[in-house]
């Protein structure tokens, strides 16, 4: 039997359920703040920045990617904190939250995820960090080191994010 997707929650549905007891519950209400965010912005990154200390690791990792999706750059300090998150999709996704917001406030933070021991939160840093990054000379640089990585995607990644900054501003020679 076929029935219609469900409706999208409102907004007070949305911030009733971010806190059930259910992780799963959570997670979606966390989702479904997005959309509402032109209406009830400071509300919505309150939840958001309460839901990156969650203590179900996926909903926190919804959470940095709503405020990715939202530019929720009043909530940067919140996603530093969760870049030194023990579970690493959540440092994934506020790695990607802080590439997205582009507060150049986030640089040393990111710089310091380039070096991580895990390839996976090396690769959301090498996205991150030259659209953080105010010094192209820096940018550059980081991403000359990150092409000679141990993980072929994270050289893959530097690759891409040289073509992308050549599309914005002059690259690097040692990028061409």
């Amino acid at each position: 039997m076929f029935r219609p997707p469900p409706l999208p929650r409102t907004f007070e549905a949305a911030l009733r359920d971010v806190g059930s007891t259910k992780p799963a519950v959570r997670a979606e209400a966390t989702r479904e703040l997005v959309p509402h965010v032109a209406t009830h912005r400071a509300r919505v990154v309150g939840a958001l920045e309460g839901l990156l200390r969650d203590p179900e690791a996926r909903v926190r990792a919804v959470a940095a990617t709503a405020l990715a999706d939202i530019e929720g750059r009043e909530a940067l300090p919140a996603l530093l904190v969760a870049l030194e998150d023990d579970d690493a999709e959540v440092r994934q996704m506020a790695i990607g939250a802080l590439g997205e917001i582009g507060d150049t406030r986030a640089t040393e933070r990111l710089r310091r995820a380039l070096t991580d021991p895990r390839p996976d939160v090396r690769f959301q840093a090498t996205m991150a960090f030259p659209r953080v990054c105010a010094d192209e000379s820096d940018a550059a640089e980081a991403l000359i080191q990150a092409t000679n990585d141990d993980d072929p995607l994270v050289v893959h990644i530097a690759l891409r994010m040289a073509e992308e900054i050549a599309g914005e501003r002059p690259l690097d020679p040692r990028l061409t």
